[in-house]
């Protein structure tokens, strides 16, 4: 993300401890995303159980 005025760059940096509870799940929300890391770059930290969870949604793609 670029504030256009400042030419800042910005990330979205996310802390879980698990599946979502609400919400969007599975397939729909790897797609959203994947849409979201097109325009930021998402830096996710899952915790304990969680760790899986960001592999599986957050999951680096080229």
């Amino acid at each position: 993300m670029v504030i256009k005025k400042e030419h800042k760059k910005g990330v979205l940096i996310l802390f879980t401890d698990g599946q979502p509870t609400k919400g969007l799940k599975g397939d729909e929300l790897k797609y959203m995303i994947s849409q979201m890391k097109m325009k930021i770059p998402i830096v996710a930290i899952g915790v304990r159980e969680a760790t899986y969870m960001v592999k599986e949604y957050f999951e680096k793609r080229v």
